[in-house]
């Protein structure tokens, strides 16, 4: 659920991403349909778990927001404040110069909504956990999942896809690939491309809506094609709220709300060849 402050934002970016949604969708080779369960539910998922000789693909995904980050504490505060221009915020070059939420990390109540949710997990068996590169997510799939790191029980990756929305906001500049491996030397980097974060630019222009949406695609079809069926993900509120709104098809419009700072949200996913897709749709409609 958004914050009072973030209300207005999540309604207009709630607009621009169902208005993406089919451009997008009809660009997917693949169509996904998602159905929220309950965490541990009894969703049996075989290791090679295709139909139609290979032209549906099932999966089971715990999708995870990031705990309250040092950043979410001074949006707030800046939001809240009677003299706020209605635009600014505190994390740009003009506010920011210093850097001071650069790759944000979580505050203490982020750790503790990170670590709540060992509740839910130690549950759970995935077989991957994939993190975007950014400190706050990575901090939160690892606090999240820790007894199955520790035991060995689970692969963990950082994907540059998931990262947040990109550019402007120093809090969402990831910190370079060496010192992100330095610092969690438990998640496998291999993955990214760059040393620095490619999403940065010249930091004055925020990623377009239709960029983080194209990325969210790239992930969900990623996804597909890995071995595991059995995955969690921990990202952010933008990229979630593309991926939810934008790729996925969902039957019910519940499950494309906004993300509270560590939620998790699971989903049986569906991912059918578009073609197959396309015969099965026009064979219902004789």
């Amino acid at each position: 659920m958004a914050e009072n402050h973030e209300e207005k934002d999540v309604r207009n970016n709630l607009y621009i991403l169902r208005s993406l949604a089919k451009e997008i969708q009809d660009s997917m080779p693949w169509k996904v349909k998602i159905t929220q369960i309950e965490h541990d539910e009894d969703h049996k998922v075989k290791k090679n778990s295709t139909e139609n000789e290979g032209n549906i693909v099932v999966k089971k995904i715990h999708f995870i927001r990031h705990g309250e980050g040092t950043h979410n504490v001074a949006q707030r505060e800046w939001r809240t404040n009677p003299d706020w221009d209605g635009k600014s915020e505190p994390y740009t070059l003009e506010t920011d110069p210093d850097f001071k939420y650069m790759d944000a990390t979580l505050t203490p109540v982020g750790e503790g909504q990170a670590k709540d949710l060992q509740k839910h997990t130690m549950k759970l068996t995935p077989d991957l956990l994939v993190v975007s590169p950014l400190r706050r997510a990575t901090q939160t799939g690892i606090l999240a999942f820790e007894p199955h790191i520790k035991e060995g029980k689970i692969k963990v990756i950082a994907n540059e896809l998931a990262h947040e929305m990109g550019g402007k906001h120093s809090c969402d500049k990831r910190l370079d690939k060496s010192e992100l491996q330095s610092m969690f030397p438990m998640v496998s980097y291999a993955d990214l491309e760059y040393e620095i974060d490619p999403l940065w630019g010249n930091g004055m222009v925020r990623e377009a809506w239709s960029n983080v949406a194209e990325r969210a695609r790239d992930f969900a079809l990623w996804l597909k094609d890995r071995e595991e069926k059995h995955i969690a993900v921990a990202s952010h509120s933008a990229f979630l709220l593309s991926i939810f709104n934008a790729v996925f098809i969902a039957d019910d419009i519940n499950t494309q709300n906004w993300f509270g700072t560590g939620e998790m949200r699971t989903v049986m996913c569906t991912f059918t060849e578009a073609a197959c897709a396309a015969s099965t749709s026009q064979l219902g409609q004789l």
